[in-house]
This record gives C-alpha cells, structure tokens and sequence, in this order.
C-alpha cells in the first residue's frame, strides 16, 4: 500500500462575480496570474456567481474578471501565501469587454475562509533579519504565542539536537510539526527538525498556532510549512548554420 500526501503547498483565491445590482453574473471567466512566473489558471463562474482558483503556487498574483455586457476588471496585485485562502469579490461595471477596470490599490486579503491562527515570514524577512548561527527555526519565535526560554539552542546550524524549537501556546517543544515544501521532515528522535535549510533558500516561512486544517497533522504545536525559492530557469539556445556545396 502506498502512502499518499495530504499537506499541501499550494493557495486558493475564491470569491463572487456580481454586477452593479450586486446580482450574481455567472457567465464570467476568471484568470489568476502569477506576475512572477506568468503562469494563469483560467476558471469559470458558477450559477451562483461564485468561483475557485485552486492549487495555485504562493506568489504575486493580478485577478482579471471578464464577462459580455461588462468591463474588464482587473485586480491586484495580491499576494498569495502558502495554504492560504484568499477572498477577492469582483462587481462589474456595465460596459464594452474591451475596456478594462484597473483596480490595483486592493485591500488587505483576508483570512475570511479560514479559522486558522498564526502568522507568515516572508524570505526577505527570513534573510534581512539577524540569525545567530544561521538558523531559520529562531523565526518562529516571531509569532505570538511562540516562547522558548533557552534561545541559545537555536544556534546551530546542524541538525537540531539541541531543542532550538517553540513552545507554542503552552505545548512541549517536541509538539510541533516542520514542513518543507509539504513534505514532513521531523527527525524521529524526540520529534526534532530533520533538516535546516539554509534561510537564504526559504521563499515564505508560515507557522500556523491553532485551529490548522485537517490535512495536518501529528502535532497539537505549532505547524510551521517553509516553502524553497523558486530557482531561476536560464535557457541558452544556439544556432548553428551548416551547408555542403556540390560540383
């Protein structure tokens, strides 16, 4: 029998299509794209006027709405965040598809989809901010809630066998639950962290305090789910001319 993986890395952004009457518009198209990668997920609106945009990367995103007999709307950028559900409602204005509606001081995304605590570190934080010994796990101490009272073990830069993790919401420190990428990397002795990635490596670090969803597990702790930087794909392409004379 194998094993199949529940945790997922992914994002959603979900909401409702109406027109200026607040009635619901149903037959809209609705495409997520990642203005990092380029990358869309084009999806249709629901009888009820409602959408999803589902397994989407973490990453920057502009939400475009179209629909016959409306403008174009176009919202964002907006950041989305790992396991993140993030609601984005679109009223369209009564006009010609080809013009367009620019909306891009949008409103704080928020966590309307879920009752999950805690708080996101981006990469930028992660790298700008003092680590002693390199440590990424001494982030988490960032996050309301997260206390350790022997912050020297969060020095190493090798496995953690010293205990450099949070105690989080009165939990034992062996209680929590380090993801990388989705994939579960706790060492099995004592629950301690497998593996410390360099921080420089790490895109976002999500640590989720309470009420987590029911694809994670193991833990009564904190989950703390680190997604890698995307690397650069740099293509080289090269043409070559040959040719052959004959008499």
């Amino acid at each position: 029998m194998s094993a199949s993986v529940a945790q997922t890395i992914t994002g959603t952004i979900t909401g409702s299509v109406t027109d200026p009457s607040g009635s619901s518009v149903s037959n809209a198209k609705v495409t997520a794209r990642n203005t990092a990668t380029n990358v869309t997920n084009t999806v249709d609106v629901n009888s009820p006027g409602s959408y999803n945009a589902l397994f989407l990367p973490a990453g920057p995103y502009t939400v475009t709405v179209e629909a016959a007999g409306f403008k174009t709307a176009v919202i964002g950028p907006i950041t989305l965040e790992v396991n993140q559900s993030a609601r984005v409602d679109v009223q369209l204005e009564v006009g010609q598809i080809s013009d367009s509606v620019q909306v891009s001081a949008a409103a704080v995304i928020l966590q309307t989809e879920s009752a999950t605590t805690g708080e996101t570190i981006t990469g930028n934080t992660v790298t700008n901010i003092p680590l002693k010994g390199r440590n990424f796990a001494s982030v988490t101490l960032l996050v309301p809630g997260a206390i350790n009272p022997n912050t020297a073990n969060f020095t190493g830069i090798g496995r953690n066998t010293g205990g450099g993790r949070p105690y989080v919401n009165g939990n034992r420190e062996q209680s929590n639950n380090f993801l990388l990428d989705g994939e579960e990397f706790n060492d099995s002795i004592d629950n301690l962290i497998g593996y410390n990635p360099s921080p420089d490596a790490l895109e976002e670090v999500k640590v989720q305090t309470g009420n987590t969803g029911a694809e994670f597990g193991n833990a009564n702790g904190a989950v703390v789910n680190m997604t890698l930087r995307a690397a650069p794909i740099n293509i080289t392409v090269t043409f070559s001319s040959s040719y052959k004379t004959t008499n």
